[in-house]
C-alpha cells in the first residue's frame, strides 16, 4: 500500500508541475502579446482600413469575395492584433482560407492612444454603433 501511495504523489506532483509549467509559459506569452502584439516579427495578413472613427479603425482582411462576413470586436483592453497573432495563429488568415471575408474593429492598442486607459465599454458601444458592414 505504501509504494502505491507514493507512486500517485508522485504522479500527481508531476501532472501539478506539469501543469504549473504550462500556465507560466502561457502567462509569459499572453504577456509578450500584449506587450509586443505578437510573438514573432510582423508577419501578419494583410488588410485595409476602410473606415476610421474617433475610438477606432475598421480593417478588412478579406478579398471582397461573396463570402459570408464575419466581425471580430476585441475585448477592452485588448489589441485586435489577438485575431492576427502570426501566419500560424491567425483567425482572420483561416477565416481567408475558408471563404470567410473577416473585419476586424482595431481600438488601438490603449497604452498607445490618447485617453486608451480611460476608455469605458460606452466608448466601445459607441465606436460599433457607427459600424457598417
Amino acid at each position: 500500500m505504501g509504494r502505491e501511495r507514493k507512486r500517485r504523489r508522485g504522479l500527481a506532483a508531476r501532472l501539478i508541475g506539469s501543469a504549473t509549467d504550462r500556465a507560466r509559459d502561457g502567462a509569459a506569452n499572453a504577456l509578450e502579446i500584449w506587450r509586443t502584439g505578437g510573438l514573432v516579427e510582423d508577419a501578419r495578413a494583410e488588410f485595409e482600413v476602410v473606415a476610421r472613427g474617433p475610438h477606432h479603425a475598421l480593417r478588412r482582411y478579406g478579398s471582397g469575395e461573396d463570402g459570408p462576413v464575419v466581425l471580430l470586436v476585441p475585448p477592452l483592453m485588448v489589441t485586435s492584433e489577438i485575431y492576427d497573432i502570426s501566419p500560424d495563429l491567425s483567425a482572420v488568415g483561416y477565416l481567408t482560407r475558408q471563404g470567410v471575408d473577416p473585419w476586424v474593429v482595431d481600438f488601438g492598442r490603449p497604452e498607445d492612444v490618447e485617453g486608451g486607459m480611460e476608455r469605458t465599454l460606452d466608448d466601445h458601444v459607441l465606436a460599433l454603433s457607427l459600424i457598417h458592414i
